[in-house]
């Protein structure tokens, strides 16, 4: 009983999502949901919200299948956002495969992930900024 009360109050609390940034990611190249002629996993988008005061900011992610040469594939990805305006933050990191790049204005990252095991591509919008 205690537990649940507790649950509502949480709940209570929360704010619903602010999508007003949504559209800047989901409008941005790196968000094709065919990226690549890649075939898309899964999708996802949440707005802005704050949950007991943190920040929970506006994002968009991909998860891509990336077949038979998915060095190629990472390294076509990391091209194409420096195509689409993406300024490189970090280098392609070989080791982990993972590439982060940044916009300004607002502020935004793109995160890109080769996950072998899986043979993925996971690519991540965010704007780590309040609207």
């Amino acid at each position: 009983m205690l537990m649940a009360a507790i649950g509502s109050a949480l709940t209570a609390c929360q704010e619903s999502d602010d999508m007003s940034q949504l559209p800047i990611l989901t409008d941005d190249p790196m968000a094709d949901e065919a990226l690549l002629g890649l075939r898309l996993l899964s999708a996802d988008e949440h707005g802005y919200r704050t949950a007991l005061g943190k920040p929970r900011y506006a994002e968009v992610t991909r998860t891509f299948a990336v077949g038979s040469d998915p060095d190629a594939i990472l390294a076509a990805a990391v091209e194409e956002a420096g195509a689409s305006g993406w300024a490189e933050a970090t280098p392609l990191n070989q080791d982990l495969m993972v590439w982060q790049g940044y916009k300004e204005e607002p502020r935004r990252t793109c995160s890109i992930s080769l996950d072998r095991a899986a043979e993925e591509l996971r690519l991540t919008l965010t704007v780590v900024e309040a609207p």
